[in-house]
């Protein structure tokens, strides 16, 4: 028999219990920040100039002022008027104003005397509120100068509540409190002959006689000396 080689059985584990295999799983360890080198500035590049591009805004532009909403009128669009008040009023029979040129009186026409006497005067009625007494609004010098050359009657609605009116100049210019009475006084003393059923002379309704008479009425009120008299240098022109 030949002898036994026991060299073979060396390696073989005898532990008769197996032990399961295991898969052994890093345990991950803390990382440390890897430590940063300072960075190299890079080299300049050599810039290549940009090619000039054509200016798109535009030259100042003159700016014009723009005009205030309110304008008040200046001395120059001012224009001299009579306000001439209703029976009712305490104030004045009549006194001097001033009223803007672009006014709604100047849209008026001229009554029939004054315009016969090439005298272009203008009304307007301010709208007066009424008092319910009776009478009181009533404008005796504005109904005469409304009168027809005629019969010496107004109109209807410049008989009665007429209220107070602004009388001015058709022309613009300036129209003045002695103008006013002027004309009023000598629409009155057409109605005289009217009063008297005596048709006026028809003379009466002409621009000479009205100066005639202007200056015999003017000489009067100087004569009389009175205080509230300032006549102008022309009854026509102020």
């Amino acid at each position: 028999m030949p002898p036994i080689d026991y060299s073979k059985w060396d390696n073989i584990d005898t532990d008769s219990d197996s032990e399961p295999e295991t898969t052994s799983v890093p345990r991950p360890q803390p990382s440390r920040p890897a430590a940063s080198l300072p960075s190299r500035p890079a080299a300049p590049q050599p810039s290549t100039p940009a090619a000039p591009q054509p200016s798109t805004s535009t030259a100042p532009q003159a700016s014009t002022p723009a005009a205030p909403a309110n304008q008040t009128p200046s001395k120059k669009d001012l224009i001299k008027a009579v306000m001439v008040r209703y029976k009712g009023d305490p104030g004045p029979v009549w006194s001097q104003i001033t009223i803007p040129s672009d006014h709604p009186v100047f849209r008026n026409r001229v009554p029939p005397v004054p315009a016969l006497l090439e005298f272009p005067i203008i009304i307007h009625r301010v709208g007066t509120f009424d008092t319910g007494a009776f009478g009181c609004l009533d404008n005796q010098p504005i109904t005469y100068l409304n009168i027809e050359p005629h019969n010496g009657f107004a109109p209807p609605e410049w008989q009665r509540g007429v209220g107070s009116c602004i009388v001015a100049n058709k022309n613009k210019k300036d129209f003045t409190r002695e103008q006013f009475e002027a004309i009023f006084m000598y629409c009155d003393r057409i109605l005289d002959y009217f009063g008297e059923s005596i048709p006026p002379p028809p003379h009466f309704f002409t621009r000479k006689e009205f100066e005639r008479w202007y200056e015999q009425y003017d000489h009067n009120c100087r004569l009389n000396d009175r205080n509230d008299w300032t006549p102008g240098p022309s009854l026509y022109d102020v």
